[in-house]
């Protein structure tokens, strides 16, 4: 991995957690989202279509070149990459100190607790009728459209949150926002971290439940093991 792709899979990581994950009982939610990011110094803005298998123990998101299982009850994260077939093994204390998550949101936020507004802002995103709120500060500019439109639920998400490192800080936050019903169709978030712009967008393509294999979650025979590249920066 380049350091251009691996500062865009922190992005896309990052903005899936934050903002398109939820849990629904045994089933598992499918999701397919075009996620769109530029800045953190990559060069030129990237985009990809990621797809998301949900359940309440385990996810995997599929992107171009790699796939990524969090596995909630280890509490780990494997980096499948296919055409090498070569894979990554992470603990969840590693993530957050490799990707820096509860500081990275703290300075881009200003603040420990995101307060979201209703506009009057209507529009058609895709097939769905969806609302706008907002959430501003002098280093962040998030905007959200939801749809009711949407017939899945997302005030499980904050189960996942919980089960994250480094993201304690941002329960509270989630929770205000739940009093907004419908599913977030487009996100659009703006952020100054550290002096750096970064901008991300992501529009759902589907949602949907699904049933699923487990095979979706174990790391497949025959990878091999490899370091963390991002570890090896770090040292």
């Amino acid at each position: 991995m380049n350091s251009e792709k691996q500062s865009y899979n922190v992005l896309v990581l990052w903005a899936l957690l934050f903002f398109a994950s939820i849990l629904f009982g045994q089933e598992v939610i499918y999701l397919e989202q075009n996620i769109q990011s530029s800045g953190m110094n990559m060069g030129q803005p990237m985009q990809s279509i990621t797809k998301s298998w949900i359940s309440d123990k385990k996810v995997r998101i599929e992107q171009p070149g790699q796939i990524m299982l969090l596995l909630f009850d280890a509490k780990k994260v494997i980096t499948l990459m296919p055409k090498e077939k070569q894979y990554i093994e992470m603990s969840f204390e590693e993530l957050d100190q490799l990707l820096n998550l509860s500081n990275m949101i703290m300075q881009a936020t200003d603040q420990k607790k995101i307060v979201f507004e209703k506009t009057d802002m209507k529009r058609k995103i895709g097939n769905w009728a969806a609302y706008q709120i907002v959430s501003n500060s002098d280093t962040r500019k998030l905007q959200i459209w939801l749809s009711e439109d949407v017939k899945i639920e997302r005030d499980a998400l904050i189960k996942m949150y919980e089960k994250m490192p480094g993201m304690s800080s941002l329960v509270s936050s989630m929770k205000n926002s739940m009093q907004f019903p419908g599913f977030p169709v487009l996100t659009k978030v703006d952020m100054n971290i550290m002096g750096m712009e970064i901008k991300t967008t992501i529009e759902l393509i589907k949602a949907e439940k699904r049933s699923y294999s487990d095979t979706l979650f174990i790391t497949p025979q025959g990878f091999e093991q490899i370091e963390n590249p991002m570890k090896m920066l770090e040292d």
